[in-house]
């Protein structure tokens, strides 16, 4: 093997090496990670009505200073809500509980709060439930809701 095809394979090796970085890197077309924080509904008709005028600027502007979310997670919520997504409900301002909006919870009763059963849950050895109903209530993703079972134990 002489030297110019040394040099040939070793370029071919850097080109193959760059490619591969390069697919590797995330892009546009992944996914938007989910929005789990409760926006209420008020604001997530409003950031529909805006939308639908036409003013998507408009509605990432007042969904961040409603919410503090980052100018990221505003816009995929935006995005979300202008497909017809529903984002987690927040209750409303001076409700009884800043949990779950189940009737349990609404009257002052913690059995109703989405916190109060995952963390009974998980205290009884079924911490995979407890995932799962958060998960299923909340729509976060599997490590979003396991994150959030783990930060409720004592």
């Amino acid at each position: 093997m002489g030297v110019g095809e040394i040099v040939v394979l070793v370029l071919v090796v850097l080109v193959l090496l760059v490619v591969v970085r390069v697919a590797r890197r995330p892009g546009r077309d992944s996914p938007p990670r989910p929005v789990t924080t409760p926006v209420s509904a008020q604001l997530q008709a409003r950031v529909r009505e805006l939308t639908g005028a036409g003013q998507r600027i408009q509605a990432v502007k007042e969904l961040r200073e409603a919410t503090g979310l980052s100018l990221l997670d505003a816009k995929n919520a935006v995005d979300a809500i202008a497909a017809g997504a529903s984002l987690p409900v927040a209750p409303p301002a001076g409700s009884a509980s800043a949990g779950s909006a189940s009737a349990g919870s609404a009257s002052g009763d913690p059995r109703g709060d989405l916190a109060y059963r995952a963390r009974s849950l998980a205290g009884a050895g079924r911490e995979a439930d407890a995932v799962r109903l958060v998960a299923d209530e909340t729509g976060m993703s599997a490590p979003e809701a396991e994150a959030f079972v783990r930060a409720l134990r004592p």
